[in-house]
């Protein structure tokens, strides 16, 4: 369940004709996917409320600490192995604001060679 795909992962290389791809991960669709989940133990949760009060308040917390590790679940199966979260970008911020979130994935997507 924590474990939910948000944009596959393929490990090949990319044609050396092709356009290096845009960001695979889009932090609002990261973060509107843990506040799903979160409404699955919520159900009164409005996530587009939250979706839209994380976007006018990018520095405010919008997830729970479990909505965090769910974070780090998809940021895993979305970027390879090889190109883990750097320890400096390791803070409970950085997993439940969304100006945090997109640091974390601009960096990820930065290793990976998405950017």
């Amino acid at each position: 369940m924590l474990e939910t795909p948000v944009a596959p992962n393929p490990n090949r290389a990319p044609s050396a004709d092709a356009a290096p791809p845009a960001s695979i991960v889009q932090p609002l669709e990261v973060l509107r996917q843990v506040l799903d989940l979160e409404r699955e133990s919520r159900p009164a949760l409005d996530v587009l409320e939250r979706l839209q009060y994380a976007i006018a308040h990018p520095d405010h917390e919008v997830v729970d600490s479990l909505g965090a590790v769910s974070v780090v679940c998809m940021l895993y199966g979305a970027y390879s192995p090889e190109n883990l979260i750097p320890a400096k970008l390791l803070t409970h911020r950085n997993f439940t604001t969304f100006n945090g979130l997109k640091k974390v994935i601009t960096e990820l997507s930065k290793r990976q060679g998405n950017r």
